[in-house]
């Protein structure tokens, strides 16, 4: 399993009616974490679109842990946790590098479709997808020791129409190899279950 990681710096358009970031900016984020993370791996849109086959979500599962302010910089990863023959389960953390504070965890449930019909469609070899492997992402930049941080990129496009989008920044961030254990320390929920309470109890990050 690999995990994409990228940095997200919060600009004051990503902030709501209550000082902090918005709910749907973390939707956002997702669904760019994870065309991100398919393309650095040979799989981007243009790709899947050739092959007639894509993802589309039926879940999303988000419990927000604390609040993200402007200026903060946010680390987001994501991995595929599990694989079944027609989709997939994408798990998301997201925490703020200054404190190491857990602001979001979040997975989502990915149906892969024949574009032609709608319907679900058999996966294919697993390598052939690449979701599965070992190493470094095609395309991602070098890990330096000790898990550095991945690159810092605005999280928004200048003047773009929406605060939340990222489109075009596909192929930016990192995969870090190795990083899975780490990440399994903050045990995500299962989704489809509110998340256990875990009160006193400190998550432990790759940091």
């Amino acid at each position: 399993m690999r995990i994409f990681t990228r940095e997200i710096v919060v600009s004051p358009r990503h902030i709501d009616i209550q000082n902090r970031v918005s709910n749907l900016c973390y939707v956002q984020w997702m669904q760019d974490l994870a065309i991100s993370h398919s393309t650095v791996q040979g799989w981007g849109v243009e790709r899947y679109e050739a092959e007639g086959h894509g993802w589309v979500v039926r879940q999303h599962t988000i419990t927000y842990k604390r609040p993200a302010l402007a200026g903060d910089i946010i680390t987001a990863a994501t991995w595929v946790a599990e694989l079944a023959s027609r989709q997939s389960l994408r798990r998301y953390l997201f925490w703020r590098g200054t404190d190491r504070s857990v602001l979001a965890e979040a997975a989502t449930v990915w149906v892969y479709i024949d574009m032609a019909t709608g319907r679900p469609s058999r996966l294919p070899p697993l390598p052939a997808i690449g979701l599965r492997g070992r190493g470094r992402c095609q395309g991602s930049p070098a890990v330096p020791a000790g898990l550095a941080a991945a690159r810092t990129i605005p999280a928004s496009p200048p003047g773009g129409p929406d605060p939340c989008h990222r489109s075009g920044q596909a192929g930016t961030g990192s995969c870090r190899p190795g990083l899975e254990s780490k990440l399994a320390a903050a045990r995500p929920f299962p989704v489809g279950r509110p998340p256990p309470k875990r009160e006193g109890r400190r998550i432990s990050l790759p940091l």
